[in-house]
């Protein structure tokens, strides 16, 4: 009698011990599926954190991480250059409220893709622009496709979910930019 019920024990742990390496399994799947990065982050001067990356249509750039940006920035100058080669669409204007209190009125765009630090490509991504010599900034509205994401400050890093490696689908927004900017061309588009 004694002997069953120590097989009866075993049987229940290893059912537990399959149901929690099922479990880790499950969780570990889902983790890779959603495709996480390391980016590592440079300080300049004082607690201010950079990526480098690249914006579809414009070139290399270096964004200020600002998690308390409610919206990525670019600055007019990018803006040009995305229009040219159709990688912008103007979306609405937004009052901004600027770190020193002040309000602005901005553009928001659409433009195709940021990739940063050569390992991870974030589509569709809303941009204010603010004007010429403004810092670019990596704010929520790139960051929030990215969850979850981690903000590590040793070594400072950026881990991000949910990158992808290719540009795929840029095309048709550039298509799709195209179109809208020639029916923009005379309504209020102010950039």
């Amino acid at each position: 009698m004694l002997e069953g019920k120590v097989a009866f024990g075993d049987l229940i742990l290893a059912r537990l011990v399959k149901a929690w390496l099922l479990l880790l399994l499950v969780n570990s799947q889902a983790f890779a599926d959603s495709n996480t990065q390391q980016v590592s982050l440079k300080t300049i001067g004082t607690n201010t954190y950079y990526v480098d990356g690249r914006i579809e249509g414009s070139g290399d750039s270096s964004f200020l991480v600002d998690t308390g940006s409610g919206y990525s920035t670019i600055s007019e100058s990018t803006l040009v250059q995305l229009k040219q080669k159709g990688h912008a669409i103007y979306i609405k204007k937004l009052e901004g409220v600027l770190a020193n209190g002040a309000t602005m009125i901005v553009p928001v765009y659409r433009i195709t893709s940021v990739v940063l630090a050569d390992k991870c490509v974030v589509r569709d991504v809303e941009v204010a622009v603010f004007p010429a010599g403004t810092r670019q900034i990596l704010g929520l509205s790139a960051l929030s496709k990215l969850m979850p994401f981690t903000f590590n400050l040793n070594p400072p890093s950026l881990t991000l979910s949910n990158c992808t490696d290719n540009p795929i689908g840029a095309d048709v927004v550039r298509k799709k930019a195209k179109i809208s900017n020639a029916n923009l061309a005379s309504a209020d588009s102010p950039v």
